[in-house]
């Protein structure tokens, strides 16, 4: 075997690895908010209603992963600043789970404020996939709307945002509320 074919090897093990670990780490989070959270189903129903906040590629890979860990998973709402972001994710997501995905145009968010109307749009639970300057206030706004959150790594990128992700995962413990977070091996 040369190098050159050790290294594509080592490459796909590794994008396998990630693609699974991903699917395990999503699949965890919803799994234990199943289990934790009664308010999941409190409006008798037993779907869960995920909203995606962040539609680029690791936002719609998320919520690929989202929906493929459990049935009952229904990919509801999603925000971005950028619509194409938005119009991209769409025709992904419908193409790889059709059953999974129920996103109208009217839960569709375009804005720097777009991750507020999905926090309110009547998902139980929220994917945070933007930018990670911007994690801990959207983690902050969603836990105060008792939402379960999966967010992408790092939730924070400074000090400051680091100190409010752990005083926000304090007030989510406090509400019963689950946060996982994407893990990178």
């Amino acid at each position: 075997m040369t190098q050159q074919d050790k290294r594509s090897s080592n490459q796909t093990s590794r994008r396998d690895f990630i693609r699974a670990s991903g699917v395990a780490a999503v699949g965890s989070a919803v799994a234990a908010n199943l289990g934790a959270v009664p308010a999941v189903h409190a409006a008798g129903r037993d779907t869960i209603r995920v909203g995606l906040i962040g539609c680029g590629a690791r936002g719609s890979g998320a919520a690929e992963n989202c929906a493929k860990s459990s049935e009952g998973v229904q990919i509801v709402a999603m925000a971005d600043v950028a619509q194409s972001q938005i119009d991209n994710c769409r025709r992904r997501l419908k193409q790889v789970v059709p059953d999974s995905y129920d996103v109208a145009d009217k839960n569709c968010f375009v804005g720097l404020d777009a991750y507020k109307e999905v926090i309110l749009s009547g998902v139980d639970y929220v994917i945070l996939a933007t930018p990670p300057g911007f994690r801990p206030w959207h983690l902050e706004a969603a836990v105060a709307a008792g939402k379960n959150v999966f967010t992408e790594k790092p939730v924070a990128v400074d000090g400051p945002g680091i100190r409010k992700c752990f005083a926000v995962y304090e007030q989510a413990l406090q509400k019963g509320l689950a946060i996982g977070a994407g893990t990178q091996r």
